[in-house]
């Protein structure tokens, strides 16, 4: 709450009530490192700090000895076992998070940190419940500007991509293309 008694910009959940609920989608968050999973902690962190309720999804690497759920600073963490099938991973964790979004009513907006194959299911969950969705592409696995294509499999995350309502781009020319897409439409 700011002096005035309001919520700072950014900060109330969907109807006014409470802190805004954050569900953020990772395919790699601390211990398992990788650029955006560093940059998407950092962001959770500073979020929580802010008064916002961040609940992180993501992978529970094998070999890692964290905790499948834990609170850290506020920040609320939790790791989906995955079959160790590594071509199939990140569908795995698209549909462990899409079954937990579907069970849960305490989020306003998913935020998936690069999309691929695990945004897809928990994209459809979000757009059924209603929920916003935001993006931030990662250039992980190419997750740049989507692109029709004749895979069937590729085009499910292509018609995912545009049902979003935000995409953070990395660069003038993803946001360019994003905006030249005439079925995006965020």
């Amino acid at each position: 709450m700011s002096a005035g008694g309001e919520s700072p910009p950014g900060t109330a959940s969907a109807g006014g009530e409470g802190p805004m609920r954050v569900v953020m989608l990772f395919s790699r968050f601390p211990p398992t490192y990788g650029g955006g999973g560093i940059q998407g902690e950092r962001l959770a962190r500073r979020l929580v700090a802010r008064g916002v309720d961040v609940q992180v999804l993501c992978e529970a690497r094998g070999g890692s000895t964290a905790p499948l759920e834990e609170v850290s600073d506020g920040l609320r963490i939790r790791r989906f076992r995955i079959p160790a099938f590594d071509d199939k991973r990140n569908l795995w964790l698209g549909i462990r998070a899409a079954w937990w979004l579907a069970r849960q009513d305490s989020w306003d907006l998913l935020h998936v940190h690069g999309f691929g194959y695990f945004g897809v299911l928990p994209t459809v969950v979000a757009r059924w419940r209603g929920k916003k969705v935001l993006v931030k592409t990662t250039l992980l696995g190419g997750d740049g500007v989507p692109k029709d294509s004749r895979w069937p499999q590729r085009q499910w995350i292509t018609d995912a991509y545009r049902r979003v309502d935000s995409v953070i781009a990395l660069s003038d020319e993803l946001a360019a293309g994003f905006r030249s897409d005439p079925k995006f439409r965020g």
